[in-house]
C-alpha cells in the first residue's frame, strides 16, 4: 500500500540519482571525463558573460535581456526529464525499479516530481546569479541605473515564474518520450519529439523580440508588470492537466505496452 511517506521516499531516491554508474564503471577515466564537462561547461558560461560584458560597455545591452536565455531552458528540461527514464535502463535497474511495491503512476510521478523540484531550483539560481551579475556590470560599467537593475531584477522574477508555471508539462513529455523508447508504441517517437521540438521552437521565437515578447503578453506579463490574463491563468491549468494526463498516459504505457 503506497502512503505519501513512501512517496516521498521515492522522489529522495531519484533526487539522490547521479547518473549512469554502469557507465562510469566501465569507463576507467570516468572521473576525467567529468572534470572536463565542467571545464566545458565553465568555458560556455565565461564566453556568454563575456559576449553580455562587451556588449553591454558598448551599450548595446538592455539589462532585462539577461532573461533571454531562459529561453533555451524548454530544450534542456525536455532531456533532463527524457534522460531519468533513460539512466534506468542504462544503468540496468529497470527490472529493479519496476518490481518496487508501487503503482506505476506513483513511480512516473515520482521521476516527475524530482525533475521539477530540480529544475526549479536551478531556475531561481540562475535569477539569482543574473541578477547580481546585472547588479556588477551597473557599478562597473556605467550607463545603468538602480532603476535598471530593479526592472531587470522583476522582468527575471517573472520569466522564473513562467518557467516554474510551464516547466511540469515539458517535464512530462521528456518522460513519456523515454518511456515510449521502451515500448510497442517506440515508432511514434520521432514524431512526438518532432511536434515537442517544434513546439519548444515556437516558444523561442515568440520572445525573440525584446519589445514584442509575445509568449509573455499573452500569459499576463507587461512590461509594466505583472496582471494574470484569463488566457494566461486558463493556459497555466490547461498545461497542469495535460500534465496529470501524460503522466497517467507514460503509466499506462509502463503497464500495459512494455517491451524488455
Amino acid at each position: 500500500m503506497t502512503t505519501p511517506g513512501s512517496f516521498k521516499a521515492l522522489v529522495r531516491r531519484e533526487l539522490r540519482n547521479k547518473g549512469s554508474w554502469r557507465r562510469a564503471g566501465r569507463e576507467s577515466q570516468g572521473g576525467t571525463r567529468m572534470r572536463w564537462g565542467v571545464v566545458y561547461l565553465i568555458s560556455v558560461l565565461a564566453v556568454i558573460f563575456v559576449g553580455l560584458t562587451y556588449s553591454a560597455s558598448q551599450d548595446q545591452l538592455e539589462l532585462r535581456d539577461l532573461w533571454k536565455i531562459l529561453a533555451g531552458f524548454p530544450f534542456g528540461l525536455f532531456f533532463f526529464a527524457f534522460s531519468s527514464v533513460k539512466r534506468e535502463w542504462s544503468n540496468e535497474t529497470f527490472g529493479w525499479w519496476l518490481t518496487l511495491p508501487y503503482s506505476r503512476h506513483w513511480l512516473i510521478s515520482s521521476k516527475w516530481a524530482a525533475r521539477w523540484i530540480q529544475s526549479s531550483i536551478v531556475t531561481v539560481a540562475v535569477l539569482i546569479i543574473g541578477t547580481v551579475y546585472a547588479a556588477v556590470i551597473s557599478l562597473f560599467l556605467g550607463g545603468f541605473t538602480l532603476a535598471d537593475v530593479q526592472d531587470c531584477l522583476v522582468s527575471g522574477i517573472y520569466w522564473t515564474v513562467m518557467i516554474i508555471l510551464v516547466s511540469p508539462l515539458i517535464l512530462a513529455l521528456g518522460i513519456l518520450a523515454a518511456t515510449i523508447r521502451y515500448t510497442l508504441l517506440r515508432p511514434l517517437l520521432p514524431l512526438l519529439m518532432i511536434l515537442s521540438m517544434g513546439g519548444f521552437s515556437l516558444v523561442l521565437s515568440s520572445v525573440s523580440d525584446s519589445d514584442h515578447p509575445v509568449l509573455l503578453e499573452w500569459l499576463g506579463f507587461g512590461q509594466g508588470g505583472w496582471t494574470p490574463s484569463a488566457v494566461g491563468i486558463v493556459s497555466i491549468v490547461a498545461a497542469w492537466i495535460a500534465t496529470a494526463l501524460i503522466n497517467r498516459l507514460t503509466a499506462y504505457l509502463l503497464e500495459h505496452k512494455l517491451t524488455i
